[in-house]
């Protein structure tokens, strides 16, 4: 079959579509007069009709792809696209997006329409659709996607350029990677680069951390390039930049820089490259002393951030020293990289906030203080540190929880000391605290009422008005562990919280502002919103990995308990990334112990990636259930 690219992006436009397409969007999609579509079909029709496939025309309506079955509809579309030698093998949009994304951070010169149409093979709609992605991607590195005679082109500044370059040609995993950074002499000036680096902190005495270092070695690779090229740090956009300097110790380990790369690569640079360096070793050196930002505001931001945790969560950090200095030490630096423009990547950020969800709500409060502050937003990165400092605050706070566990056995003196040996050897000295009990349990079992948990050989059928574990086989450690990490969730209710009429399945969505718009509707009709006269962008979300996205309720809009879980019928871009399921978690009060627990269910639930996907395949609220009740015995 011989068919031209205008003729195969029609088909392909039609297949996109379940209802009928007038012939005036066809000829917009394609890039054709409606005259011309007339005739194409015509054309198209006499080809396809061995596939028992048509194009039905339906007068008022337009035209539809009709397909005796849907399996030979694919042959078709396969065999077409297959024949033609200048199609990508793409097969998604995220993957349509992240090649767009590159070609034009590659690209010098303004990219026609008409390249990406014939390179990816899609219609014009389908491409729309994705250059609202790429545009909100760019967006978020401060770049505009521009669209100026049928040619697409970027602009903005050379440091965000630069950021960008760093994030999609090195650490966003991608099967499509572009020739001009994978050769393999960018792995061995890359490498030359990195031991200057270490050659420079071991003779000042200073510290960067290993991955950071790393990080730090793509960008100078970057900038080099770049430089070469003639793209260069412009001086009026950055000056207030070099201002975050001064006199700062990190000027020069910049001039350092610069003098041994000239000396190795025979390039100098100029003094606004210089101070781009300077700016990435002052928001990456760990031991920098200097960091330009008032102690005192830290110190007040810091106290803020402790009273708001107090007050939304009941939980007083105040004489946690280790997570006061950490703060103190901390935000100054994040300050200074967040003005500067500088990420300091994360690379377990996604992995933690997922696994740390209540540490993570903590954070979002946090976030909204030092915005109060600083009038800074936190990037994602910067957040996913604070949530690490938080979740060891919380886990410190764990360690002063003590259970009382009761040992009670009715064998031998032989058997009880080997029991004992072994509950003691793989539990003893944490949280736990173990009670021998005796005999006169069996019938004077009132003054134990403090036992929270009992362990015992006892198979008599008697109620002790305790939960307990009888050790029945010899693998019984593993049990008596899952037994001993249920004991908080004991008293918890599901019930309360997981309810299949805030279970949804198949909302469909286009984008972000949809999927906001159709949750508020939801919290409004179902009457969860205090005042519904509030805007639906009043809600923080977070990203946390394998599709999820996770709402916060940060100013306190929701009155009453609720557990949203939201399965779309297809995954959307959520800035920048794809989104499939949405949770939004709220107690009556934040400061209920339950909001602890409840987080902890989830972010268990969501580190099996098997959970994810029955969730997604099956759409069962029962099995749902089963899957977030599988960690505990409950």
């Amino acid at each position: 079959m011989n068919l031209s690219k205008k003729k195969i992006r029609l088909l392909l436009a039609l297949a996109d579509e379940s209802d009928y397409i007038n012939s005036k969007n066809l000829a917009f999609n394609v890039g054709v007069s409606v005259r011309t579509i007339k005739s194409y079909i015509k054309d198209i029709n006499h080809l396809i009709e061995d596939f028992d496939v048509r194009i039905e025309s339906k007068m008022g309506k337009g035209y539809k792809l009709i397909a005796g079955d849907s399996d030979k509809l694919s042959s078709l579309l396969e065999h077409l696209i297959s024949g033609n030698l200048n199609v990508l093998s793409i097969d998604s949009s995220s993957q349509r997006i992240d090649y767009i994304i590159r070609k034009l951070l590659l690209s010098k010169e303004a990219i026609s329409l008409d390249t990406f149409l014939n390179e990816l093979f899609i219609s014009i709609h389908t491409l729309h659709k994705d250059m609202l992605s790429v545009k909100n991607r760019f967006a978020f590195f401060r770049i505009k996607l521009n669209f100026k005679e049928d040619h697409f082109y970027l602009s903005g500044s050379e440091m965000d350029f630069r950021l960008c370059i760093n994030e999609y040609l090195y650490h966003n995993n991608n099967d499509f990677m572009f020739s001009e950074y994978k050769s393999s002499e960018d792995g061995i000036i890359y490498r030359e680069i990195l031991k200057i680096l270490n050659e420079i902190l071991e003779e000042k005495k200073v510290m960067i951390a290993p991955y950071t270092l790393e990080n730090f070695a793509n960008h100078i690779y970057i900038g080099l390039e770049r430089f070469k090229k003639g793209e260069l740090i412009e001086p009026k956009i950055y000056e207030n930049r070099w201002k975050l300097l001064n006199d700062d110790s990190s000027i020069s380990l910049a001039n350092e820089l610069s003098f041994k790369i000239y000396k190795k690569f025979g390039i100098r640079l100029n003094y606004n490259e210089k101070m781009y360096y300077a700016l990435h070793f002052k928001c990456k050196i760990l031991n920098c002393e200097n960091v330009g930002v008032d102690r005192d505001k830290s110190v007040e931001c810091v106290e803020a951030i402790l009273r708001e945790i107090k007050n939304n969560f009941d939980l007083d950090f105040s004489e946690d020293t280790e997570l006061y200095q950490y703060l103190v030490m901390h935000i100054p630096l994040m300050i200074v990289r967040i003005n500067a423009h500088i990420v300091m990547r994360n690379p377990l950020v996604v992995d933690n906030l997922r696994r740390y969800l209540f540490a993570t709500k903590i954070t979002h409060s946090a976030a909204r203080v030092i915005k109060e502050h600083y009038g800074v937003d936190i990037d994602v990165n910067e957040f996913g540190y604070l949530t690490l400092y938080f979740q060891v605050a919380l886990v410190k706070k764990e360690r002063d929880i003590s259970y009382n566990i009761g040992l009670f056995f009715t064998l031998g003196r032989p058997e009880q000391i080997l029991y004992l040996n072994e509950i003691y050897h793989h539990f003893g000295g944490g949280k736990y605290k173990f009670i021998e009990l005796g005999n006169d349990f069996m019938y004077n079992n009132d003054k134990y009422d403090d036992i929270d948990f009992l362990i015992t050989t006892d198979t008599v059928k008697k109620d002790f008005g305790i939960h307990k574990y009888v050790i029945r086989e010899d693998d019984y450690i593993s049990d008596i562990r899952k037994e001993l990490e249920s004991i908080p969730y004991r008293n918890f209710s599901f019930d309360s919280y997981f309810k299949k009429d805030n279970f949804i399945v198949g909302m469909s969505a286009q984008n972000k502002e949809e999927l906001l718009n159709m949750v508020f509707k939801y919290l409004q009709d179902h009457n969860y919103l205090k005042n519904k006269y509030v805007s639906k962008n009043s809600f923080d979300s977070i990203f946390l990995g394998k599709g999820i996205l996770h709402l916060q309720d940060t100013d306190k809009l929701i009155s009453r308990t609720i557990c949203l879980f939201i399965v779309l019928e297809e995954s959307i871009y959520w800035n920048q990334n794809s989104v499939r399921i949405v949770i939004l978690t709220k107690t009556k009060r934040d400061t209920d112990k339950d909001l602890y627990l409840l987080c902890n269910i989830i972010s268990n639930w969501a580190s099996e990636n098997s959970n994810i996907i029955r969730l997604i395949e099956n759409n069962d609220f029962d099995m749902f259930i089963e899957d977030l009740k599988a960690e505990y015995i409950i």
